[in-house]
């Protein structure tokens, strides 16, 4: 039989699926062999073996069940008389061929043991290339973070050898300068993050569902594949102190395969600004939801008290982009950044 006929065939011996084996069919229980647990092998296979050869082949065990031949006309022997060590040498080669016929043939379970071997040798190899990469990846990890760690380790030494002589005590500046430069670092981890606010929190929701819903409403083309990790974050404290009252909705924190659809999304949002949660697939009423960048902790703060600054005196600008704050009191004025509480002042303090 030819490669392409053993597809979904077991083999009789081993119980194996034949895939693109050569295998050979009993002529009388009609039951697959593997070639390799009949111990035939492929060049005697094509070679040697006629066609009429393979239709007519027979298993082992159907070979055990044919008689050896017809004894009917065999005479029926008188009782012995002499009894020799001659009959006694008879007796025993009968004995000892009956027991060696009935003695299975071990050659099948042997290839079974061995196809096992090697099916398990197969998988042990496969779980040492994956603890080979696992190993490498965590090699380059931590060899990544030996690398700042001694960057850290050079930079405490140089804050340490600017101490002042009197008090030992770093600067204000310096340490605003170090936390500084720890926010952007923390914020430039969230580089393929984004915050979506304003939808109900339902009990069993399916949170991946509900991106890709937004994502079809804004106009943008998202599969399941895009998505890294999708959660809500924060508590979920009610509005005010009573048992009944609306329990606060808990923003969807998105973790995106690549930054570009981040980008675009943001700039969907930005384009459909009002958009609703009608068509979501929610019981809850309809209501408008934003779709804004994740902030750290700290650009957090300080993004809701320069919205609060800018109200007060009438600045008509305050957005983030790619983690960083900007202000602008009029469209065409000049635009500035703001990185911590002290640029507030600076910026809306002449007003």
């Amino acid at each position: 039989m030819s490669p392409m006929d053993s597809t979904l065939i077991k083999c009789a011996a081993c119980l194996q699926q034949i895939k693109n084996r050569l295998f050979l069919k009993c002529c009388l229980c009609m039951n697959s062999y593997d070639i390799m647990c009949v111990n035939v092998s492929e060049e005697r296979f094509y070679n040697t073996m006629t066609s009429d050869h393979k239709k007519q082949w027979q298993c082992q065990e159907c070979k055990n069940k044919i008689p050896r031949g017809d004894n009917t006309d065999t005479p029926v022997k008188q009782s012995d008389i002499y009894v020799g060590t001659r009959k006694r040498a008879n007796q025993k080669q009968t004995t000892s061929s009956k027991t060696s016929e009935s003695v299975p043939n071990p050659t099948c379970d042997l290839i079974k043991e061995m196809r096992l071997l090697r099916e398990e040798m197969s998988a042990v190899r496969n779980e040492m290339k994956e603890f080979r990469t696992t190993i490498s990846g965590l090699t380059v990890a931590v060899e990544l973070c030996n690398s700042r760690i001694d960057d850290m380790s050079v930079r405490i030494d140089t804050l340490e050898k600017r101490q002042q002589p009197m008090n030992g005590s770093l600067t204000e500046n310096t340490i605003s300068e170090l936390r500084a430069e720890l926010n952007d670092r923390d914020q430039a981890l969230l580089g393929n993050d984004l915050e979506i606010v304003g939808i109900p929190e339902e009990a069993s929701e399916r949170t991946i569902h509900l991106v890709l819903s937004v994502a079809n409403k804004l106009g943008v083309p998202m599969e399941e594949r895009d998505l890294v990790n999708v959660e809500r974050v924060g508590v979920r404290r009610r509005v005010s102190g009573e048992e009944s009252a609306t329990p606060r909705q808990r923003p969807l924190v998105v973790r995106l395969a690549r930054r570009a659809l981040r980008d675009q999304l943001l700039t969907a949002a930005r384009v459909r600004r009002g958009a609703t949660t009608d068509g979501l697939g929610l019981f809850s009423p309809v209501r408008p939801f934003y779709v804004n960048e994740r902030l750290t902790t700290s650009n957090r703060n300080l993004f809701y008290k320069t919205r609060a600054e800018a109200a007060k005196v009438n600045w008509k600008y305050v957005w983030t982009r790619d983690g960083k704050i900007y202000a602008r009191k009029d469209h065409g004025t000049v635009r500035h950044r703001l990185c911590r509480e002290s640029d507030i002042l600076k910026v809306f303090g002449g007003e």
